[in-house]
């Protein structure tokens, strides 16, 4: 009997919780969805038991289904998602979306990491950069960071910093190596610059790379290394006339971003850095391209990003012809935290001639 009653209580408890989730998410039923849908549990049974190439497949897919705003459901619970200039825009620059959505968790180390540190906190004279971020943990006097703020700027960190500027130039050297024609041009362009291979790098000379520049960030929208980001809000706000609730999820795909037609025109897939001469620079939409995200929360080390991309670039292509059988059509990629290439990156560098 007793069984029963706890048995009664608990789904009592389950139902009036979906419901509550149901009546708060009510605002969705705006919002498209992405097919195809599983009544009641939404989008789960299509992200379960899948692989991190079938995840990047299912969002790529998901996102080509919209022009500016879907959802996918986990269960009740909506998954907000925008792929259009106007809208990434009104989400990137809104003060209220500053927080990172609760499917960031799943990459995180715990709470514990930073807890368990404070209690052996003179245990190393090594001043890491954790040890200073913890001197500055919010105390009694309700200043410096939370836990959790400290746990959200690690994960930026990490993740910033797992070869994603590796991951950019191996991407733009397959690139290259797919395109000789682009390749060509670029060693032009490096040897009307650097006169010989001794000859100084400096802040002014980077900047004389102009073509290199529109190479790489041409290879940055192609292929994102960081492609599917989000953020939560902290207030209503609204998109396309649908009130959205505070603690939401809204996501937003780069991949699929930089692939639309109407901003990159009819052939988005061919690597083309002519994109980002001048004109067609201005004549843009300014988050239609968004390789370091933007607004509030974008890459504040996309300046050195570049410079360093260009640094390894030259020196590379001063020294080394790049080739490859590798095609454009025939990358896959998985997703794990940054956009993986599935396979190696198949290159072959044939020394250059030596100059002086």
């Amino acid at each position: 009997m007793l069984f029963l009653v706890l048995l009664f209580v608990v789904a009592a408890l389950l139902t009036f919780q979906y419901t509550r989730w149901v009546q708060r998410n009510s605002y969705s039923k705006r919002i498209p969805s992405v097919e195809p849908i599983v009544p009641i549990l939404g989008h789960i049974p299509m992200l379960c038991g899948i692989n991190t190439q079938e995840i990047f497949e299912f969002f790529v897919k998901s996102f080509q289904q919209i022009d500016r705003m879907g959802k996918i459901m986990l269960g009740p619970v909506p998954m907000v998602m925008v792929n259009h200039p106007d809208l990434m825009e009104k989400v990137l620059t809104n003060g209220d979306m500053y927080n990172k959505p609760f499917l960031y968790d799943f990459f995180e180390l715990g709470v514990g990491l930073i807890t368990e540190r404070k209690q052996d906190e003179f245990h190393s004279k090594l001043l890491i950069f954790l040890d200073q971020v913890l001197t500055i943990r919010k105390g009694e006097e309700n200043t410096g960071f939370t836990d959790r703020e400290i746990l959200d700027h690690l994960l930026t960190i990490m993740g910033a910093g797992q070869d994603t500027s590796a991951y950019a130039v191996a991407y733009t050297l397959l690139l290259l190596a797919m395109n000789p024609k682009i390749q060509e041009k670029v060693v032009e362009e490096i040897d009307s610059v650097f006169t010989s291979n001794s000859m100084e790098v400096t802040v002014d000379t980077l900047q004389q790379l102009k073509y290199t520049e529109q190479v790489i960030k041409e290879s940055l929208r192609l292929l994102p290394v960081a492609p599917i980001l989000g953020r939560e809000t902290s207030k209503e706000i609204e998109l396309d006339g649908v009130r959205i609730p505070p603690n939401q999820m809204i996501m937003y795909n780069l991949y699929a971003l930089h692939r639309r037609p109407d901003v990159w025109g009819p052939d988005p897939e061919r690597f083309d850095p002519d994109r980002f001469g001048p004109e067609a620079v201005t004549n843009r939409h300014p988050f239609a391209y968004l390789p370091f995200s933007g607004g509030l929360r974008n890459c504040i080390g996309w300046r050195y990003a570049l410079n360093s991309m260009r640094i390894i670039l030259l020196r590379i292509l001063q020294n080394y012809e790049l080739k490859t059988d590798l095609r454009q059509s025939e990358m896959r990629f998985k997703f794990e935290i940054t956009m993986k290439l599935i396979g190696p990156h198949r290159v072959w560098l044939t020394k250059r001639p030596k100059r002086s």
